[in-house]
């Protein structure tokens, strides 16, 4: 037989989807009153994500690029950091955090040698995942650090903590 929590928690489970859902098409308002609804079943489990705006948000970001030792900013100008709220429905996941499109400068030819490479950041999957603001802005920079370690032909598997 279940129990009263699993119920709650099975409910509040159905309202942070139905709240990620809405958000995604950008039904702010009921989006949030649903985040709501399932942190008020399951305060342990759920909480209402942060909004940031996005100048804060864009700060962050600008704040983890400043961590990248300088010997790799010379490289950095062919790389365009640009931030969405949510992967488009063609990229590979919808829970992307963030995505490298671009050629690895350790696979480039003399042919692709200024390809501009672009890093996406994706905002509102980062506030859901990581509503804690230290853990957000933490995971922002291990992000961003992630994506642009792959335009220097990093594999996962070679990232360690930042995979």
């Amino acid at each position: 037989m279940e129990s009263r929590r699993e119920r709650e928690l099975e409910k509040a489970e159905m309202h942070f989807e139905d709240a990620c859902e809405l958000d995604l098409r950008g039904r702010i308002e009921e989006a949030d009153q649903e985040f709501r609804r399932a942190a008020a079943l399951a305060p342990e489990e759920f909480s209402v994500p942060p909004r940031l705006r996005r100048e804060e948000f864009d700060k962050i970001v600008q704040d983890s690029l400043d961590c990248i030792p300088e010997r790799f900013d010379r490289y950095l100008g062919q790389v365009a950091i640009l931030v969405r709220d949510y992967p488009h429905e063609i990229d590979a996941d919808p829970d992307l955090l963030g995505l490298y499109v671009g050629v690895p400068r350790t696979e480039r030819t003399h042919e692709v040698e200024d390809h501009l490479d672009q890093v996406f950041i994706f905002k509102r999957n980062l506030e859901i995942d990581f509503p804690d603001p230290v853990e957000l802005r933490e995971e922002i920079r291990k992000t961003v650090v992630h994506e642009i370690a792959h335009h220097f032909g990093m594999t996962d598997d070679e990232m360690g903590d930042y995979a």
